[in-house]
């Protein structure tokens, strides 16, 4: 049965304040140490109006796919399949996903898929479990497959919703159309930490692949995991290895005589994490907090860190409004037209307004130019 945006509006609430995170009403985040302009890209922004059937969503993240082409992943998305009717006769779907042909947004084309059941758009990434759905993670193309993870998010008995665990799945072909793809679960381990690994970023670096995570709870400790590139072929994630970050030790999930301590707090569900070739450092993105909307960034000379506090890039205009709220912020390193490309969510606590209002409820640009192209 389809789904409408108004009676399903409570999830998105949810992925707002459980996901998105709570914090103090207002974050003291040191100044930048980098000098760097960062503004606005409104220009980049049409790209997720291209489609009148698409109406929304937000997450937005992605992946290189190669050869030009982008995948982007979102969550909560609005679907009016007549394109005619606009958000009053929109159905809400749980996730959705886009291809970007071409690495500038404002040059490219982006073409979105959606599932289908019982005529009605539907979930693209379906779960088999009724009561139970998936929002996107993110993931990496390797080789000739794309490895993707995906939240797991059950509906209480309360009405309420909380975050059940991650999957992951291989496709199989992904040069072909979403909606041609094959999908393959893997085998994950037994989950005894509660962090949703892969719901943030996702790095290859010579025969292993790192996926960060974090528990949905306050203050939001966020951890690190890998696996070996031939386990991975095999599809067999079932003994991961994870970073303490106090002992600075990798950790066979088997071999655990006590949890591991996570390599920051304070972090998000989502956020990216790339290596910056101009500052040659990594840099982690995320929005600061559910009241602070800042998009700011750590850094480190590895992936595990150490990590510094959060620095400010970019206070986005809507952060602090009465009704909006800011998450979601992420960099895309694989796009071009600056130095570095962030996004961030806009949303509202009243459903009304995100169907009266679409100005809001799509994914905004930020682009950002180091000015001082050295360290």
């Amino acid at each position: 049965m389809a789904r409408r945006f108004g009676s399903h509006f409570q999830t998105i609430l949810f992925f707002i304040v459980v996901l998105a995170g709570f914090g103090s009403w207002r974050s003291h985040v040191p100044s930048p140490i980098w000098s760097f302009t960062a503004e606005s890209w409104k220009a980049a922004d049409g790209i997720f109006r291209t489609d009148s059937r698409w109406l929304g969503g937000d997450g937005a993240g992605s992946v290189d796919l190669g050869n030009g082409r982008v995948l982007w992943l979102f969550g909560d998305s609005l679907i009016e399949p007549s394109g005619r009717h606009g958000r009053a006769k929109a159905v809400m779907v749980r996730n959705s996903v886009a291809i970007q042909q071409g690495y500038d947004p404002t040059r490219a084309s982006l073409h979105f898929f959606w599932g289908q059941r019982d005529g009605n758009p539907f979930d693209f990434f379906e779960h088999d479990h009724d009561g139970n759905w998936f929002w996107p993670g993110q993931g990496i193309r390797l080789g000739e497959r794309l490895l993707l993870f995906l939240m797991e998010i059950r509906l209480r008995s309360d009405g309420f919703f909380d975050a059940a665990g991650w999957k992951a799945v291989w496709v199989d072909n992904p040069d072909q159309v979403p909606s041609e793809w094959r999908l393959f679960r893997l085998n994950g381990p037994r989950d005894r930490l509660g962090v949703i690994a892969g719901s943030a970023a996702v790095l290859r670096d010579g025969e292993y692949v790192y996926a960060y995570g974090a528990k949905s709870a306050e203050n939001h400790p966020v951890y690190l995991v890998r696996w070996t590139i031939p386990a991975l072929q095999r599809g067999d994630l079932s003994a991961p290895q994870w970073f303490d970050g106090d002992r600075r030790v990798w950790v066979g999930q088997k071999e655990f005589m006590e949890k591991p301590t996570p390599v920051f707090s304070g972090g998000q569900v989502e956020f990216s994490v790339h290596f910056d070739s101009v500052k040659r450092q990594y840099l982690q993105i995320q929005t600061m907090s559910f009241w602070d909307g800042d998009i700011v960034a750590r850094w480190g000379m590895g992936k595990t860190g150490p990590w510094s506090p959060p620095v400010s890039l970019f206070h986005p205009p809507e952060s602090g409004r009465k009704g909006l709220v800011v998450y979601a912020g992420k960099a895309h390193p694989e796009l071009s037209g600056a130095d570095l490309i962030m996004t961030y969510a806009v949303n509202t606590f009243e459903s009304e307004k995100v169907i009266e209002n679409e100005d809001i409820y799509y994914p905004r640009f930020v682009k950002l130019s180091w000015r001082d192209k050295s360290d």
